[in-house]
């Protein structure tokens, strides 16, 4: 099956990983409320001038959709090959989505990730396809980025490390909104993905919590900036 193919089946087993598993009563009701085309894209704020990272592109369909809604600059980072590009191609003509094939996490380094379409982790066993992941302060202070208005963090694990690191350096006050998806496979997920939130609770209102569905927040004031 060629990865085009591969892509658009893989919905129905992301569907199928959450729905028949502990979570189905949450599933059904991020379902019923469309959260994937309601509350991951509606943000009152973001205008053309805004500036979205989308950690995890895998195809680009967020980027997509997000961008349809405000024609804001999005930087896309997916570290597998193919998919990045197959996302650089999908938006070859749009230089307002720029696409990086690495991921960032708290430090620089070379990994290896299990390749399984939207569910690729490196905490899969059997990873085998090297990777790169860059610091993400690093990244920034080299892009001359300040402000970021909306983050996605959709991982598959790596969000352990690099929502963390975010708090620890205080550059987390600097993005007006997160969504995050926390995943259960990892070791203590549910004690590491509260601790985060205490974290977060530092800069930052929950907007809506479907636990390890999704969950979005919001920064409580723009005076922690100073």
């Amino acid at each position: 099956m060629d990865l085009r193919k591969r892509i658009l089946s893989a919905g129905k087993f992301v569907r199928d990983r959450f729905i028949y598993g502990d979570h189905e009563q949450l599933v059904q009701e991020w379902v019923a409320r469309k959260g994937d085309i309601t509350l991951r894209l509606e943000y009152d704020f973001l205008t053309s001038d805004s500036l979205v990272f989308d950690l995890g592109g895998y195809c680009g369909q967020w980027a997509s959709d997000i961008y349809a809604k405000y024609q804001c600059q999005v930087y896309v980072f997916e570290p597998v090959a193919q998919y990045a590009e197959f996302i650089r191609k999908r938006f070859h003509r749009n230089k307002r989505i720029r696409v990086f094939q690495f991921g960032l996490g708290n430090r620089s380094d070379d990994r290896v990730i299990k390749v399984s379409e939207e569910a690729s982790s490196t905490y899969s066993k059997g990873a085998d396809t090297r990777i790169r992941i860059e610091d993400f302060t690093a990244f920034v202070q080299k892009e001359a980025i300040t402000d970021i208005d909306l983050m996605k963090v959709n991982i598959e694990g790596g969000e352990y490390d690099i929502v963390p690191y975010l708090v620890s350096t205080g550059y987390v006050a600097r993005v007006r909104a997160i969504q995050i998806q926390f995943h259960e496979f990892v070791e203590e997920a549910k004690q590491r993905a509260e601790t985060i939130r205490r974290g977060l609770e530092k800069t930052h209102n929950q907007g809506y919590s479907y636990d390890f569905v999704w969950e979005g927040w919001t920064r409580k004031d723009p005076s922690i900036l100073q």
